[in-house]
């Protein structure tokens, strides 16, 4: 499991996880058990293939990710109330395995994490400390950087890459960016997701590239 920072967010936004912890359990051993009895139908002789994935919220959330890469796309929305409404997505760079009840990837691992949200919720996480600056660029109508902690990567510390406002003083504060109809994003990616115990270890520059590239691909679709 990914370990926590002070400063930013687990895997699952803090509000998430107190409200409906037990659920997101239940979706993602679900998303993995579809996952394992699905076949591949990624083109074997490609693996740098792009698909496109645009959000099923009606915020415009659009990105590019890698064909190699392990995402089921959510078929409706987390949480859908009145007062609040919520979706995450989860991408991995290895297929995750359900071993006894619980998620695991045998090997080192990167993962990328959307969570969008809209309404009441306490917009808590924080852009990150100790960080340099991948690349600049925009998501409609926000200027924002990509970063990334060298000392969380290593130490595969969540989050460890970060989309985040250039505006310090935008709304929820610098972690979070504006898309369509009030919804905002919560962006990120780690090392070692669900990594199982015994995992082997292995490079990952490839895959750290790659999700560079996932998070740089955000846009919001009119």
């Amino acid at each position: 499991m990914l370990k926590e920072n002070g400063f930013a967010h687990t895997v699952i936004v803090i509000a998430l996880a107190l409200i409906l912890g037990a659920t997101l359990s239940v979706v993602f051993i679900n998303n993995l058990t579809k996952q394992n009895q699905a076949s591949n139908t990624s083109n074997p002789n490609n693996k740098t293939e792009l698909k496109t994935y645009t959000s099923i919220s009606g915020s415009g959330l659009t990105f590019d990710y890698p064909s190699s890469w392990s995402f089921e796309e959510p078929t409706k929305q987390l949480i859908s109330r009145d007062d609040s409404k919520a979706t995450m997505m989860i991408l991995y760079s290895h297929k995750p395995s359900v071993v006894d009840g619980r998620g695991s990837i045998s090997t080192s691992n990167i993962c990328v994490t959307f969570n969008e949200m809209q309404g009441n919720w306490p917009f808590r996480s924080q852009p990150l400390s100790d960080s340099h600056k991948i690349a600049d660029f925009s998501v409609g109508q926000n200027a924002v950087s990509l970063i990334e902690s060298k000392k969380n990567l290593e130490a595969s510390i969540s989050p460890a890459m970060q989309i985040v406002n250039k505006d310090p003083s935008s709304e929820h504060g610098g972690a979070y960016v504006a898309l369509n109809d009030d919804y905002f994003l919560l962006a990120t990616a780690a090392k070692d997701c669900w990594i199982a115990d015994d995992a082997r270890k292995t490079n990952v520059t490839t895959e750290i590239e790659q999700a560079h590239e996932i998070l740089k691909s955000v846009r919001v679709k009119k």
